[in-house]
């Protein structure tokens, strides 16, 4: 009995707890929590830059590693593939431009590990 409750603290309390202890109080912090972590796994699985996690009728969510060097590069690279030019940054969102229009990705850090970001479909559907 005694090896029994052995193994299942190493195989079952301890990752619980690291998991806990990893991502705290972000398990609460927003409405599409699962889909993030499932997400964030991914991106470690393999190895990618960034992945979506939610799309509504008008936005896409993505997330991504959040490196404080290298700040909103990956943003300002996706947003350059599909043809937009970055003009500024006010707090937490990014102004783009593209032929006279002017749209905002706007980010949120998840765990300081981690950026959230917000696209408008028609800037990732329009390009």
């Amino acid at each position: 009995m005694k090896k029994a409750m052995i193994v299942f603290v190493l195989t079952i309390a301890v990752p619980l707890s690291a998991f806990f202890v990893y991502f705290g109080s972000a398990l609460s912090q927003e409405a599409h929590t699962p889909n993030i972590l499932q997400s964030i796994f991914t991106l470690h699985v393999s190895n990618g830059d960034f992945k979506q996690v939610h799309s509504d009728e008008s936005r896409y969510q993505y997330v991504s590693r959040y490196e404080p060097k290298t700040d909103y590069e990956l943003i300002k690279r996706f947003m350059s593939e599909k043809g937009w030019a970055f003009k500024e940054q006010m707090g937490a969102g990014l102004f783009f431009e593209k032929n006279s229009v002017r749209t905002v990705i706007t980010t949120k850090l998840y765990t300081g590990r981690y950026m959230l970001w917000n696209v408008e479909k028609d800037v990732v559907e329009g390009s």
